[in-house]
């Protein structure tokens, strides 16, 4: 049994009292990969599906309404499904409605910072391809995040629901393009070991190790 990240794992052991192997999911870094002149716009990016609770929208336009009564500027990419009904801001929104993997892509690496702010995850692949794509990121703590983010490393890390320090975080982001930089090249360090050639090194040892176990099991006999 495999486990995406270090959340799954206990869950499967607690509840179901299976023992997995930690297994992260890789990530295309040919596809997602930095620009070389990003521009310096000023573009929050949300991703997801706007009628699911758990990712967090409502608290993610309440961030973003509060930083930009602090003052600063900037414009949002929402990649989503469907466009959602009834959202009114002071800042603009382009939604971006079931793009194709190449403006998906694109979007990636020209948005200055992915703000993600799910209650919940296994193993969150936005935050994963923002940093693939050289993309600075602000993300509440959603459990197997861990499995990857650094905190003040290679990602800012808020609590669900903290407005204020979420807020001063994304102000503070926008306001320094060398400290954004860091976090967004430390994040693409870290994704480059998750790419598919690698993990399928770990996939391999994971099928050895069940093999060696069943081996053993069986006194040899396959």
């Amino acid at each position: 049994m495999l486990g995406v990240s270090e959340v799954v794992i206990d869950i499967l052991k607690s509840k179901y009292g299976r023992v997995a192997h930690l297994l992260p999911n890789g990530i295309d870094t040919n596809f997602y990969y930095p620009s070389d002149n990003k521009a310096d716009n000023n573009t929050i990016l949300l991703v997801g599906n706007p009628s699911l609770s758990f990712k967090g929208f409502s608290f993610a336009l309440d961030v973003l309404q509060k930083a930009y009564d602090y003052g600063v500027r900037f414009t949002v990419d929402w990649i989503c499904q469907r466009k959602p009904n009834g959202i009114v801001t002071n800042f603009p929104i382009n939604y971006i409605v079931m793009p194709s993997q190449d403006e998906l892509a694109k979007t990636f690496r020209n948005a200055s910072i992915l703000l993600s702010t799910s209650l919940y995850e296994s193993f969150p692949l936005p935050p994963f391809e923002a940093m693939a794509s050289g993309t600075a990121v602000i993300a509440t703590d959603n459990g197997g995040i861990r499995t990857y983010a650094i905190e003040g490393e290679n990602i800012l890390l808020a609590d669900q629901g903290d407005t204020e320090s979420t807020a001063a975080a994304l102000v503070f982001l926008l306001n320094n393009i060398e400290a954004r930089n860091a976090i967004a090249e430390a994040g693409r360090k870290t994704v480059l070991s998750y790419s598919f050639d690698k993990i399928i090194l770990r996939l391999e040892d994971c099928l050895y190790s069940v093999l060696n176990w069943h081996n053993g099991k069986m006194g040899g006999v396959w």
